[in-house]
């Protein structure tokens, strides 16, 4: 299993966000968050990890901390 970092480093490069977000903060409320970043991150999840998540499950778990304990069950 991979570590956090190296967690959030694939989904920030998968993603391209160029932009500064923590591994703790809510990425929702982050104003360069947007819908098709929403989007991408709920395919990576799948692509990469075999997860299916919907959008509620997102609001409850949106920062890269929380779905990387999500993945790690």
């Amino acid at each position: 299993m991979i570590d956090i970092k190296e967690f959030s480093r694939k989904i920030k490069e998968d993603l391209v966000i160029n932009f500064e977000l923590k591994d703790d903060e809510n990425f929702l409320n982050n104003p360069m968050w947007d819908s098709l970043l929403n989007m991408g991150l709920l395919a990576h999840l799948d692509r990469e990890y075999n997860i299916s998540i919907d959008f509620d499950d997102l609001l409850k778990h949106s920062s890269f901390t929380k779905l990387y304990k999500l993945i790690s069950k």
